[in-house]
């Protein structure tokens, strides 16, 4: 019997209802390069292997690997931003972390800023895009989209 992994049978549509984590794993895999899809698969054996006895990593393996995929979505942002210096959203999402809609990202005193408007008053307020407390790899990835479909523009 041939078996599939979670992320083919994601691919072709069978698994709908996956959390937002798991998700955002499966789009960026999607996205990734050869190097960044190799480290999603040995963060991540159970998601993307075909193997039907998968091993399992350490925490601080998958932390390292979110880590550099996190930094190689910033890295695809900025090289964006460091050509246009900003970059204005016309569509209202909230970042992962906080009651906030994203609203553009813009050079503040040399770091590029996401500045967002809180949603029950108002309050404009702005996080660095290399804090991830902040900004998670959910928000990376929604800008990217965003990124690519203004050059597609």
């Amino acid at each position: 019997m041939e078996h599939i992994s979670t992320y083919q049978k994601w691919e072709a549509g069978e698994l709908t209802l996956l959390g937002s984590f798991q998700t955002t794993i499966f789009q960026a895999f999607r996205l990734a390069g050869s190097d960044n899809k190799e480290r999603l698969c040995k963060a991540f054996p159970y998601w993307f292997s075909d193997e039907p006895n998968r091993n399992t990593v350490s925490s601080e393996h998958t932390a390292e690997v979110l880590k550099q995929l996190t930094d190689s979505l910033v890295s695809e942002i900025r090289k964006y931003l460091d050509e246009t210096d900003h970059l204005e959203f016309h569509q209202g999402v909230n970042i992962s972390y906080a009651n906030e809609e994203m609203k553009k990202i813009e050079r503040i005193n040399n770091h590029y800023m996401i500045v967002t408007s809180d949603n029950n008053f108002g309050q404009l307020f702005s996080h660095d895009i290399d804090d991830p407390a902040a900004i998670a790899i959910q928000d990376l990835l929604w800008i990217l989209r965003q990124i690519e479909s203004e050059k597609g523009r």
